[in-house]
């Protein structure tokens, strides 16, 4: 084939081109493999999608030998350079500052800024200095004087702090209460500069220390918020029980629920996707009618705000009744029980544990604790309650029981706490006066009246009146010999008793008469008129049918019993104890 010029010159400019492809090629391949990388792998071209690799901290050549803390060449001056930040301040350190850095695998080691932050800091404080960087100046100030506000920094800001810095921020609780929160919080802070304080209405914490404390402080809060059960749906293992003093716990959580709000709050939260997620804080309140309680079972901050409302509700002077319901049937003069008992019911709801109903026109029947039915009781029979309730102390005498010994047993009796029941009557041995001391309402200081006559083996006579003691003598006592010899010394001792002593079968005065005392000189007697008009000779004290019959003993004996029954009052019947007991 023939050439022309024409194609020459075109194979000669595409030769041309196809050479510098190629050399363009080859050095670009070359560059690649011999450019040195950051690390020990070489670098090469960059693979879709991959982020560009953040570029490394700043590392600091830090060396300090006795350098001064304050002056042009000081250390403050140098950390001032490396801040960009002004020192500002009156006072400041004296001495030098001495830093030596070590040498790890043949180099010196370098800090990043907040690690030399963090070595000046803590030279600082070891001499009673800190040091407080603000977002436009630092200074440092004595640790003993009156310190500044710490600066406030957000939760972003920790990283870029020195752990030794003194900062303040606001953390945000999402499920947990800041009032609940913070005891256990003020526990993980250091002395001196850490504090605690509550945000109730925004939910949120203040805390203040240095950054290294501050974190791990929020990696707990992180951590416990994060749980399955934190301050979620009914609360389980969140529960507050409040034990009301001075009002019935029903009151109480009635009070509760009108200011605690709704029992289920809807919360919608925002992800970091923009999707909104809806949770429900659920809280319930329950009462114990038998500790009088208030149960709330919820979120801690739900929890935080009942406790502050129960305890500023339950004030007063007198602690309530604390029991189980019973029934107990009131009398109602009039014969208008049923309209008593139909304004009862309206006053006071019922419910499980309070009914109020009339059994018939004269009768009202109330199921009820002991607090309800003393208020109910005031209402149906005031006066009578009154005294019913008031309480009295009261001195008992004892003759033929020890004293010790019956207040033992009246104490099992009448236990002066029991579950369930009103607070029973106080009971104590008086052995100086020979007797029992009872405090406790009317009812039952009569109770115990009723129960120590029984023992005594009293009769019906009112107290303080002559009565009958049936004394035990034992299995070797002779009746007839101590009743004569008990007439005997009775005589001796209270010359002006008349003691009689009675036998069956027989009339022991008959056998030894008596000597009748002489009768005393006295004025001429004169006549009196009666109130019946006829005249009548006045009665001697002296004299066995003047005497009145609380000036007499009775002592029966019959040999073919062990006991000794002795009629006398009260006085008369401590001396005849005490004689018995010394013979």
């Amino acid at each position: 084939m023939r050439r022309t010029p024409r194609c020459c010159v075109w194979g000669v400019g595409l030769a041309l081109l196809a050479g510098i492809a190629l050399a363009s090629s080859a050095r670009a391949q070359g560059t690649a493999k011999g450019a040195p990388g950051l690390g020990k792998e070489p670098v090469g071209a960059l693979k879709a999608g991959k982020a560009n690799p953040q570029a490394p901290e700043k590392r600091i050549a830090f060396s300090m030998s006795k350098k001064p803390w304050q002056g042009e060449n000081g250390v403050l001056k140098w950390l001032s350079d490396q801040l960009g930040l002004p020192l500002v301040g009156k006072a400041f350190p004296t001495g030098s500052f001495n830093f030596i850095p070590p040498v790890v695998n043949g180099q010196v080691q370098t800090y990043t800024l907040p690690e030399v932050v963090d070595l000046i800091n803590q030279e600082l404080q070891r001499e009673k200095w800190v040091l407080i960087r603000y977002k436009d100046h630092f200074t440092v100030v004595q640790a003993d004087a009156e310190l500044p506000n710490f600066p406030r920094i957000g939760l972003d800001e920790l990283d870029q702090r020195a752990g030794s810095e003194i900062v303040s921020l606001v953390y945000p609780l999402k499920k947990l209460g800041p009032a609940e929160l913070a005891p256990e919080v003020q526990q993980m802070l250091t002395q001196p500069f850490g504090k605690v304080l509550v945000l109730d209405a925004s939910n949120r914490l203040i805390l203040q220390d240095n950054v290294k404390s501050l974190k791990q402080i929020v990696e707990t809060i992180r951590a416990i918020e994060s749980g399955p059960d934190a301050g979620r749906g009914t609360g389980r293992g969140t529960v507050l029980t409040f034990t009301c003093q001075y009002t019935l716990a029903g009151e109480a959580a009635e009070h509760l629920k009108r200011l605690l709000g709704d029992e289920k709050e809807e919360v919608v939260t925002i992800n970091q996707h923009g999707q909104k997620k809806v949770e429900y804080r659920i809280h319930k309140t329950a009462v114990d009618d038998a500790s009088n309680s208030v149960l709330v079972t919820g979120p801690t901050d739900k929890l935080a705000k009942a406790r502050a409302i129960l305890q500023n509700f339950d004030r007063g002077k007198e602690k309530v009744a604390v029991g189980l319901p019973f029934l107990k049937m009131y009398p109602v003069d009039g014969g208008n029980a049923e309209s008593l008992s139909k304004v009862l019911e309206e006053v006071y709801k019922s419910s499980a544990n309070l009914k109020v109903k009339a059994v018939n026109s004269t009768t009202i029947a109330v199921w009820a604790g002991p607090e309800m039915q003393i208020r109910i009781a005031k209402e149906i029979m005031p006066g009578k309650e009154d005294n019913a309730l008031t309480i009295k102390a009261e001195f008992i005498p004892v003759t033929v029981s020890d004293p010790d010994r019956l207040a033992y047993f009246l104490q099992s009796a009448f236990p002066s706490s029991e579950k369930g029941k009103v607070e029973g009557p106080t009971i104590d041995a008086d052995i100086r006066r020979y007797g029992i001391l009872v405090r406790g309402t009317e009812k039952q200081v009569q109770e115990v009246r009723r129960v120590i006559a029984s023992i005594e083996g009293e009769d019906s006579g009112p107290p303080g009146r002559p009565g009958t003691r049936i004394i035990n003598l034992g299995s070797e006592g002779s009746g007839v010999a101590l009743a004569e010899l008990l007439k005997s010394m009775l005589e001796k001792m209270r010359p002006d008793v008349d003691v009689k002593l009675y036998s069956p079968g027989r009339d022991l005065d008959k056998t030894e008469p008596e000597k009748k005392p002489e009768p005393p000189k006295q004025a001429p007697k004169t006549k009196q008129v009666s109130s019946r008009g006829s005249y009548e000779e006045p009665r001697q004290a002296g004299t066995g049918a003047g005497r009145p019959r609380e000036d007499r003993v009775r002592v029966v004996a019959d040999p073919h019993i062990n006991t000794l029954p002795v009629n006398a009052n009260p006085p008369n019947m401590l001396a005849t104890r005490g004689l018995l007991k010394r013979a």
